[in-house]
C-alpha cells in the first residue's frame, strides 16, 4: 500500500518565503494560457498576488477574490501586506480594452508572484463598473480580462465569483466551484436534534431543509444538484425522503421495509438506490424518484449498503459484509430495461478492518472511502483507481475521517473529522477539506456544535447577463 502523509498547510509570513519558492508545474503548450495538471504528482499551487481592487472603499472584492482562489487550493494566495505599501498607479497601468502592452511585470515579478489578479471599480453605487484581469507572469501575458456591469449582473459579489470560476476553468480544463453548494446533517447545539442544511461551497451561508423534531441523516444531490435525498426517523424508522430546492417541497420516496436509509440518485435522476432491511441482514434496492415499488438490486449474504453509482453510469459501488468484515465492491450496471441491473461484481478492497463510504470522482476514475484501521483504532480516508489498484491513504493521526465527497472539479474532497486542532484526539465531528493528495487539509468554518455526512453538488449555471 502506498501511503501519503497530511501536508501541513504553509503558511507565508514574511516575504523572504516566497523566494526560495521554484517555479509552478505548467503544462508545456502553444496556446496562449496558463495550464496547470492538477492531476500531475509534481504540481504544486500557484503564487497568486491579488491586490484590493482599485477605488473599491470597503476593499470587499478583492478579499473575495482571494477567499475563492484560496478555497480551491490551486493558488498560494500572497498576503497583500508583502506588496501592498509598494502598490501604485503604475502597478494597474493597463487599459480598459485589456491591452496589457503597458503593464509593469517586473514590477510584480520582483515578489516572485507567478499569477496576479488585478482590477477597478467605477461609477456610483448600483450602476458601478468592474473591469479584472488575470496575468500570467511566468508567460507576459493576459490570461483572462472581462468586464461586469452593476446595472446587470445585479451582484458584484456574484461577479467576482463568477471572474474566480472562470480562472479556475481556463487553468485547469476542468469544472469551477465556487457555484456550488454543499449538504451535511448537523446538530446546531449539543442538544439539537440532527437536520439536514444546505450551505456554500466553503460552508457559509447555512441552511435547514428539514423540519420537525426526527432525527435526519445521510443527505447525498441529485447530479444536477436540484433535488437532495435523505434519511428521517419517523417514529424510530429509517425512511427515504427527497428535498426539492426549486419548489422547496419534501416528498417521501420509500417507507417499503423496516429500514430505508443511504439513497443515492442514479446519474439521470430518476432512480433511487438505496439500503433496507425487512427481517434480518440488509440489502440494495432501487425505487424510481418518484416513489413506488422498490426493486431488488442486490441481494446476498451478509449486510449490502452505501450504495454509490459511478458519474458515468457504467458502475455501482457498494459495502457488502458478505467476507465478515465490510468491504468495497464495484458491481457493472446493465441499464437496458430502464432501471439498473447487476451484470457482474468485483471486490475492490481486502486490507483494512472496516471499509465504507465509498464516493466517485465526477470523472468516474477514482474511489474515496474511509476505512478503519485496527492498529491505530482511527478512521482514515483512502483512494484508489475503479479496479481497486494504486491505493493511497490521504488522512493519518488526525483523529477520525469519514465519509468522503468529492467538489465539482475533483480537486477536493470533503470529509468530516472529530480532530481536534492537529492533536490526534477526539472531538464532535465537524466538516473538512483537502486536495485531493491529502494537502491542504481544513476546516470548513459553519459555527455549528456538530456536522456529518457531506455530499458536494455540481458547479451551478450562471445568469446569462454575466456573459
Amino acid at each position: 500500500m502506498k501511503l501519503k502523509h497530511p501536508w501541513q498547510i504553509i503558511q507565508f509570513i514574511a516575504l523572504i518565503g516566497f523566494f526560495i519558492l521554484q517555479p509552478a508545474y505548467l503544462r508545456a503548450s502553444s496556446e496562449p494560457i496558463l495550464t496547470v495538471n492538477i492531476d500531475s504528482a509534481k504540481f504544486r499551487s500557484i503564487v497568486t498576488a491579488i491586490p484590493d481592487i482599485q477605488g473599491d472603499t470597503k476593499n470587499y472584492l478583492g478579499k473575495e477574490l482571494r477567499r475563492h482562489l484560496g478555497f480551491s487550493g490551486l493558488f498560494r494566495i500572497m498576503p497583500p501586506s508583502l506588496f501592498g505599501g509598494l502598490v501604485s498607479t503604475a502597478f494597474y497601468e493597463f487599459s480598459k480594452s485589456s491591452n496589457i502592452s503597458k503593464f509593469n511585470f517586473n514590477g510584480w515579478r520582483q515578489f516572485n508572484a507567478e499569477f496576479v489578479v488585478i482590477g477597478s471599480l467605477s461609477g456610483s453605487s448600483g450602476r458601478q463598473t468592474l473591469h479584472i484581469q488575470a496575468i500570467d507572469l511566468m508567460r507576459s501575458r493576459s490570461l483572462l480580462s472581462k468586464t461586469y456591469k452593476e446595472s446587470k449582473v445585479g451582484s458584484l459579489k456574484l461577479a467576482v465569483r463568477h471572474f474566480a470560476d472562470k480562472i479556475l476553468t481556463d487553468v485547469t480544463g476542468k469544472k469551477g466551484l465556487f457555484n456550488s453548494k454543499i449538504v451535511f446533517s448537523a446538530k446546531r447545539t449539543k442538544a439539537s436534534n440532527k437536520h439536514i442544511y444546505i450551505a456554500d461551497y466553503d460552508g457559509s451561508n447555512a441552511q435547514q431543509i428539514s423540519s420537525g423534531k426526527n432525527i435526519h441523516i445521510s443527505p447525498s444531490f441529485s447530479k444536477d444538484g436540484s433535488k437532495v435525498i435523505y434519511t428521517r426517523f419517523d417514529r424510530g424508522r429509517p425512511t427515504l425522503y427527497s428535498y426539492d430546492l426549486t419548489t422547496r417541497r419534501t416528498k417521501q420516496v420509500s417507507s417499503q421495509f423496516k429500514t430505508n436509509s443511504g439513497g443515492n440518485f442514479s446519474p439521470n435522476g430518476k432512480i433511487v438506490a438505496f439500503t433496507a432491511a425487512a427481517k434480518g441482514s440488509s440489502d440494495l434496492f432501487t425505487v424510481r424518484t418518484r416513489g413506488g415499488k422498490a426493486h431488488k438490486l442486490l441481494v446476498g449474504k451478509g449486510d449490502d449498503v452505501d450504495p454509490a453509482f459511478s458519474p458515468d453510469g457504467r458502475y455501482l459501488a457498494y459495502v457488502s459484509g458478505r467476507f465478515h468484515n465490510p468491504h468495497i465492491f464495484r458491481a457493472e450496471l446493465d441499464w437496458t430495461t430502464g432501471l439498473p441491473l447487476i451484470k457482474n461484481e468485483k471486490r475492490l478492497t481486502f486490507a483494512g478492518w472496516y471499509n465504507t463510504g465509498p464516493s466517485w470522482t465526477p470523472a468516474s476514475d477514482k474511489i474515496a472511502f474511509a476505512g478503519y484501521d485496527k492498529d491505530i483504532d482511527r478512521y482514515d480516508i483512502f483512494m484508489m483507481n475503479p479496479d481497486g489498484k494504486d491505493l493511497e491513504r490521504l488522512t493519518l493521526r488526525a483523529g477520525d475521517n469519514e465519509d468522503p465527497a468529492w467538489s465539482p472539479n475533483g480537486q477536493l474532497i470533503g470529509f468530516h473529522s472529530n480532530r481536534i486542532g492537529s492533536a490526534n484526539v477526539k472531538g464532535s465531528y465537524q466538516l473538512y477539506v483537502m486536495n485531493r493528495d491529502g494537502s491542504n487539509q481544513r476546516k470548513l468554518r459553519v459555527g455549528f456544535y456538530e456536522l456529518k455526512q457531506m455530499d458536494w453538488g455540481p458547479n451551478q449555471s450562471y445568469p446569462t447577463t454575466l456573459f
